[in-house]
C-alpha cells in the first residue's frame, strides 16, 4: 500500500506581503496550494514586519499542506524554501528576536549609504551589487549604529530565509543568493569578506554559514513536525532568493534568458555563465543553478503603487475587470497624462532614492482610467530602460546578443510572470514599449516553481536543471509558454516621442 503513495514536494515561497505553501507531484504537477497574507508596518523611511508573523504564516501553510496530504494518500518526501532576500531580524543568544525584521524597503541607512560613497566602486568590484539601501549591509550598520543596547545582545542577524530555515531545521546557514545580496559577500570567492566586515562595523560571527544555493539544510526537527503536522527528518533544501528562483521557475535556463517580473516592486534578469562586473549599474549576483551568475535591474515600482490607487479610486470595485477595462479605454499617452512612479524613489539604472512620484500633464479632460493607464505606462517605461540598458552590458556574449536581439526565431527567450502580468493590457503595453517579443508565462507562481525545480534536483528525482526543465514541459503543457506579445509598429513610435518626453520632465526636476 505504501508504494501506492504519491512522491510530493513542498514549497515555501516567502513574498513581501504573503506566503504560500504549494504541494508538487514529483513531476511537477501543482496539487494543492494554501497562501497567507500579511502586511510589513511601513511609514515614510521605516518598513518592519514582526518574527511572529512569519513564523505563524510558515506554520499555517505547512499544517494546511499536511492536512492535503495526509487526506489524499500523498507523501510529502522535501520541502524547499525561496524568500524574499535583503531584510534582516537580530535574535540573542537564545534565538529570541531583538526586534522585528527591518525589511528591504526600509530606508533609514540612506545617510550612510551616502556617508560611504566613495567606496562604491571597490565594494561593486568584490560583491556585483552597487552601494544603496535596498542590500542588507547598510541596514545592518545602521541596526548596530543607532541600536547600541541591542547590537550588545545580538548574537546574529538573520535574513527571513535563515529564520525560517533555522525555525523548521535547527541550522544558521544561507545560501550563496542570499549572501549576494548583502554587501559583504565576495562572489569571486564565495566567502564573507573582512574588508567588507569592517567597513560596515559587522561581526563574522554574527552571520550565517554560507552554502550552495538548491542545497539541503538540514532535515526538520521534531519540534517542528509536531507543530506543523509533517513528519520529522524531511529534507529541507535553501532554493535560493525569490527573483533567482522567479527566473528559473520561468524557466529560463540558458545565458541570455531573460525575465520581466512585475511584483511588489519589478525586476529585469538575465542569465549569463561569466561574472560581469563592469556595469556598476546592473547588479551581478549568484544565481538559482549553481556556477551561473544572473544580471538584475531593480525597478522599485509595481504592483504596490497599482494596488494603492485601485484601492484608493477603485474602491467602488473589487476586482481589477473594471480598472482593466477604463485602460484599454484611454489612448496611448493616457490622454497627455505622464506618470513617474517613484513613489518609493528610483531604481536602476541611475538610483535616485530622493527621487518622488509625479503625474506631469493633469487636466480637466483626465479620468480615473487615464490615470490608471498613466501608472501601467510608467512602470513600463522603467522596465524598458533597464531591459535595454541590462541588453546592452550582455551584449558581448554572441548567444546573449541573439536573445535581446528582435530575431523572432532566437533560441533564447524575454518572458514576463509576476502579480500584475494577469492583464493582457498591461502585456501588451510593456511590450509596445520594449519593443521586443515577450512571453507571459502561464503561472503565477513561477518563484515556487524554480524552487520546486531546485528541490527536484537536490532530491535526486533530476541529474541536472536542464533536466528537471524538460521534464516539465514533457508532461505537463501548462508550464509552457501561455502567450507571445508582439510589438505593434505604430504604437512604439508614439511611445518613443513620450518617452524623450518623460527624460526631460526627470530630468528637469531631479537631475542636478
Amino acid at each position: 500500500m505504501k508504494n501506492n503513495i504519491a512522491k510530493t514536494i513542498l514549497t515555501i515561497d516567502v513574498g513581501t506581503s504573503s506566503m504560500r505553501g504549494i504541494l508538487f507531484s514529483s513531476a511537477g504537477r501543482i496539487l494543492h496550494s494554501s497562501q497567507t497574507s500579511y502586511f510589513p508596518t511601513c511609514n515614510e523611511d521605516t518598513s518592519e514586519i514582526s518574527a511572529a508573523t512569519l513564523s505563524d504564516a510558515l506554520l499555517s501553510v505547512c499544517k494546511n499542506c499536511a492536512s492535503f496530504s495526509q487526506n489524499s494518500n500523498l507523501e510529502i518526501c522535501g520541502l524547499s524554501l525561496t524568500s524574499q532576500r535583503s531584510s534582516f531580524l537580530p535574535i540573542d543568544k537564545d534565538g529570541l528576536p531583538l526586534s522585528n525584521f527591518i525589511t528591504w524597503q526600509d530606508r533609514r541607512c540612506l545617510p550612510i549609504c551616502s556617508s560611504l560613497k566613495d567606496y562604491n566602486d571597490s565594494i561593486f568590484e568584490k560583491t556585483g551589487l552597487f552601494l544603496s539601501h535596498i542590500p542588507l549591509a547598510p541596514k545592518l550598520m545602521w541596526y548596530i549604529l543607532n541600536q547600541p543596547e541591542l547590537e550588545k545582545k545580538t548574537a546574529r542577524y538573520l535574513t527571513i530565509a535563515d529564520y525560517l530555515l533555522h525555525f523548521m531545521t535547527g541550522e544558521y546557514k544561507t545560501d550563496y543568493t542570499y549572501g549576494s545580496r548583502t554587501l559583504l559577500m565576495d562572489i569571486h570567492t564565495l566567502s564573507w569578506d573582512d574588508d567588507l566586515l569592517r567597513l560596515f562595523h559587522v561581526k563574522r560571527e554574527k552571520l550565517c554559514k554560507l552554502v550552495p544555493q538548491g542545497s539541503i539544510i538540514g532535515t526538520l526537527t521534531e519540534s517542528f513536525a509536531k507543530l506543523s503536522g509533517l513528519t520529522s527528518g524531511l529534507p529541507v533544501v535553501s532554493a535560493g532568493g525569490d527573483q533567482q528562483c522567479s527566473t528559473l521557475g520561468a524557466l529560463c535556463v540558458n545565458a541570455g534568458d531573460m525575465l520581466i517580473t512585475v511584483g511588489t516592486g519589478s525586476y529585469v534578469a538575465a542569465l549569463t555563465d561569466k561574472m560581469q562586473l563592469d556595469n556598476n549599474s546592473i547588479i551581478c549576483g549568484v544565481s538559482a543553478i549553481p556556477g551561473q551568475y544572473q544580471l538584475e535591474a531593480t525597478i522599485l515600482a509595481g504592483a504596490d503603487i497599482f494596488n494603492w490607487y485601485h484601492k484608493t479610486f477603485y474602491s467602488d470595485c473589487s476586482d481589477y475587470d473594471n480598472i482593466n477595462m477604463e485602460i484599454s479605454a484611454s489612448p496611448i499617452g493616457a490622454n497627455g497624462l505622464i506618470a513617474l512612479p517613484h513613489f518609493r524613489g528610483k531604481g536602476s539604472p541611475n538610483w535616485n532614492p530622493n527621487a518622488t512620484g509625479l503625474f506631469y500633464g493633469v487636466n480637466s479632460d483626465c479620468r480615473r482610467g487615464d490615470f490608471a493607464r498613466s501608472i501601467i505606462e510608467g512602470i513600463a517605461f522603467e522596465i524598458a530602460e533597464n531591459l535595454a540598458f541590462l541588453g546592452k552590458s550582455i551584449n558581448a556574449d554572441s548567444k546573449t546578443e541573439h536573445a535581446f536581439s528582435k530575431n523572432q526565431d532566437s533560441a533564447n527567450v524575454i518572458r514576463i510572470a509576476g502579480g500584475l502580468t494577469n492583464s493582457p493590457v498591461l502585456n501588451q503595453i510593456i511590450t509596445n514599449i520594449c519593443g521586443h517579443q515577450i512571453e507571459s508565462c502561464t503561472t503565477n507562481e513561477t518563484t515556487a516553481v524554480g524552487a520546486f525545480l531546485s528541490a527536484r534536483v537536490a532530491l535526486g528525482f533530476s541529474g541536472n536543471f536542464q533536466d528537471a526543465v524538460s521534464t516539465i514541459h514533457t508532461q505537463h503543457l501548462e508550464f509552457t509558454k501561455s502567450h507571445t506579445y508582439y510589438p505593434d509598429t505604430a504604437s512604439m513610435v508614439e511611445y518613443e516621442v513620450i518617452k524623450e518626453k518623460r527624460k526631460k520632465i526627470y530630468a528637469d526636476l531631479f537631475t542636478q
